[in-house]
């Protein structure tokens, strides 16, 4: 890929209880532009180490800092440079499974 192409991943299936991370190659860096959610309940955006510290701008009537909950089908729009070290993490805790989804744009080889 190069720089400028779209990465994208609209059909992600994630069980309850587990995670799907949104991780660039050793050496890229990605913008992701859009996060998406097919699924209604707990389902959060986390840091890659889920320690609570990372706060996903919108948080959809959610309290725990660090989370971004999805309150109903749909996209969000979201501005998230990653890197293969610092990227981010789709965390289901919805009951069942769920969908998750993303659009990004290659900045860096």
């Amino acid at each position: 890929m190069a720089i400028d192409d779209v990465i994208s991943d609209y059909e992600t299936s994630v069980g309850n209880n587990s995670r799907a991370d949104i991780q660039p190659a050793s050496g890229d860096e990605w913008l992701v532009t859009q996060l998406l959610v097919t699924t209604n309940g707990s389902v959060g955006i986390n840091s890659h180490t889920d320690t609570g510290s990372f706060s996903p701008g919108l948080t959809g009537g959610n309290t725990t800092p660090g989370t971004m909950v999805f309150d109903e089908y749909g996209m969000r729009p979201v501005k998230f440079l990653l890197t293969n070290s610092e990227y981010i993490r789709f965390d289901n805790q919805s009951g069942g499974t769920a969908n998750f989804g993303f659009s990004a744009i290659k900045t860096k080889d």
